[in-house]
């Protein structure tokens, strides 16, 4: 049986896949309104796409699990340094907890803003210790995400 099919010209063939295409619109169409839905909505969706919408958030929950320590390290270090810079402290022992949040509620978006354009433009391997500098001419994509990641 195979290749026994009758060839059709391309405009008969677009004329079919239309047809085969409207067909299945208007059973969906009828699957919807029988859910109880309207016709614009979006019911039947791709499982990746979902998976991959919660697999990102999951992802996310546990970078940050596994890295809080070495955020919270940066914090520690941001909010003391800061703070001495700023002149909001001049002691130099551990702080307690207590007092590194009175610091760190001291230190404004505006003081932050002063001491990163203070600091000067990353070098081309990079900042002191040889990471990233944020200076004033940093910027960021629009929606706030790398676009060349997947999550």
């Amino acid at each position: 049986m195979v290749g026994s099919r009758r060839k059709v010209s391309l405009q008969e063939a677009m004329a079919r896949v239309r047809e085969a295409r409207e067909k299945l619109r208007t059973e969906m169409a009828a699957v919807k309104r029988e859910l109880g839905r309207e016709e614009d909505e979006l019911v039947f969706v791709g499982m990746a796409d979902v998976a991959q919408f919660w697999w990102c958030a999951e992802k996310s929950i546990l970078s940050n699990k596994k890295m809080e320590l070495q955020f919270f390290n940066s914090f520690k270090d941001d909010v003391w340094n800061y703070s001495l810079r700023l002149g909001y402290r001049k002691e130099e022992k551990t702080p307690s907890p207590n007092r590194l949040l009175k610091l760190r509620e001291k230190i404004s978006f505006e003081d932050i803003q002063k001491l990163l354009g203070e600091m000067r433009p990353p070098s081309r391997l990079g900042g002191e210790l040889g990471g990233p500098v944020l200076g004033r001419d940093r910027t960021f994509p629009a929606e706030g995400r790398n676009p060349n990641r997947s999550c």
